[in-house]
C-alpha cells in the first residue's frame, strides 16, 4: 500500500451494525428475535475483526496473503512484525474472541447428521 493511499474498509460500519444489533437484542422481549439479533451481532463482530485484520495485513511492509492465516493468526503476525511480542493466548480477551469465532464457525459450518 502506498503512503497516503485510501483503502475502503468496512470496519467501522460493521462495528456500528454489530453494536446496534446487540442493543436491539437487549431491548426486545421476543425470544426468537433476541436469538436472531444476538447471532447476527456475533457474526457481524467477526466480520468486523476480519476487516480490521485484513487492513492491518495490507499495511505490513512484507506482503502476505490474508488467505494464509486464520483471523487470530493475522493479529499475531502483525504484533510480532512490529513489536516482537506475542499475544497472550490465555488472556480472557483472546479467549473471548476465540469463542466468538467458534460460535460463528458452528453457525456457518454446521454439521449435518442423519438419523439411523
Amino acid at each position: 500500500m502506498q503512503s497516503g493511499e485510501k483503502v475502503k474498509n468496512s470496519f467501522f460500519s460493521l462495528l456500528g451494525k454489530s453494536m446496534r444489533l446487540l442493543h436491539e437484542a437487549e431491548h426486545t422481549d421476543d425470544n426468537f428475535l433476541k436469538r436472531c439479533l444476538v447471532t447476527s451481532s456475533i457474526l457481524t463482530s467477526i466480520y468486523c475483526l476480519e476487516a480490521a485484520s485484513n487492513s492491518i495485513l495490507e499495511a505490513l511492509d512484507e506482503k502476505v496473503s490474508e488467505k494464509d492465516y486464520h483471523l487470530l493468526e493475522k493479529f499475531e503476525l502483525v504484533l510480532l512484525n512490529n513489536t516482537d511480542n506475542k499475544i497472550d493466548k490465555g488472556c480472557k480477551e483472546y479467549q473471548s474472541v476465540k469463542r466468538l469465532i467458534q460460535l460463528r464457525n458452528e453457525s456457518v459450518h454446521s454439521k449435518v447428521y442423519s438419523k439411523k
